[in-house]
């Protein structure tokens, strides 16, 4: 099912920064009920600044943010006034020689509104890098000892996929986040992808 455009273009491209990728792998996760102390978040940061990752899309946030529930920022840069929007932006970080994948990086914020929309502006920066897998991260709130390593938990929907990497199929029921309507759309459009989430 295709959804229409409230927004003539919610995605902006940096064409210059897609040439090139290997066998590319998108790897996201947002800020919300399903990052727990921001870690997943802050994986993906981590790994964008280790890589040194350059900018190659961002998402309009108008479309999708109740600006009264998550406000912007304003801030003063050198004498002037800046206004910082809620940011989903997306990096791509080019692998040393020997790997065999690039990685895509979005980490951002779960929207407000409008998440079936959202999900396919995140299927198109997908396909517009082809994108081979897309790995979502998330961190849940449960009781584990600090004592211990972390457990990180991998499941996927693809059956064969699933099986071939080892991962669980997912189980859960109840209310779901923007991670559970974008795997659903991803299903949809037959990309493969996968979910790990951190204790």
């Amino acid at each position: 099912m295709r959804y229409a455009r409230l927004y003539a273009m919610t995605v902006v491209w940096d064409e210059e920064q897609m040439e090139g990728l290997r066998h590319p792998i998108l790897v996201v996760a947002f800020e919300g009920w399903f990052d727990v102390a921001r870690a997943a978040t802050g994986a993906v940061k981590w790994l964008a600044d280790q890589l040194e990752a350059n900018p190659v899309a961002s998402i309009d946030p108008e479309p999708y943010f109740d600006f009264t529930a998550r406000r912007p920022l304003v801030r003063v840069v050198s004498g002037e006034r800046v206004i910082e929007w809620p940011e989903n932006r997306c990096r791509v970080a080019h692998a040393e020689d020997e790997a065999a994948h690039d990685l895509v990086l979005l980490s951002g914020v779960e929207p407000h509104l409008r998440w079936r929309t959202f999900s396919r502006d995140l299927i198109e920066i997908a396909q517009r890098t082809s994108s081979e897998l897309v790995i979502t991260l998330g961190a849940l709130a449960e009781p584990v000892p600090h004592t211990r390593p972390h457990l990180v938990k991998g499941s996927s929907t693809n059956g064969g996929l699933a099986t071939r990497l080892g991962l669980d199929r997912p189980s859960y029921q109840g209310p779901t986040g923007l991670v559970g309507v974008l795997h659903d759309q991803l299903d949809h459009e037959r990309i493969p992808v996968i979910s790990l989430r951190a204790s």
